[in-house]
């Protein structure tokens, strides 16, 4: 009797070292797959980091280009102006001299 309790014994211990074996590979395999998904999302976040990086670059050289034409817009708005009352004092200039032709005397004017 005492042969086949031990037999029994022996037997659950198998039987349990056994089924823990499963339940410890359905653990690890369960975690390969956590892991390999895990794995696939660093990678889709990395490589959705990388993008928003590289638009984020080309907004700021939009910006910094749409800065400069802006910029070089104004030094040419300032160059209108500065040649506009250079040309307004030129026309009153000429609106100053008088001509005389036929015993007459002219005042130029020039319409702008």
């Amino acid at each position: 009797m005492k042969g086949k309790v031990q037999n029994y014994f022996a037997y659950k211990s198998i039987h349990i070292i056994l089924v823990s074996k499963d339940r410890v590979n359905k653990i690890l395999k369960n975690a390969l797959v956590s892991v390999n998904n895990a794995e696939q999302q660093i990678g889709l976040l990395a490589g959705s980091s990388e993008e928003q990086s590289t638009t984020a670059e080309q907004v700021s050289k939009g910006i910094e280009d749409t800065c400069n034409f802006v910029h070089r817009l104004a030094i040419g708005a300032q160059q209108i102006v500065k040649h506009s009352k250079i040309l307004i004092n030129l026309k009153n200039l000429i609106g100053q001299f008088k001509t005389k032709s036929n015993n007459y005397i002219y005042s130029s004017t020039l319409e702008m």
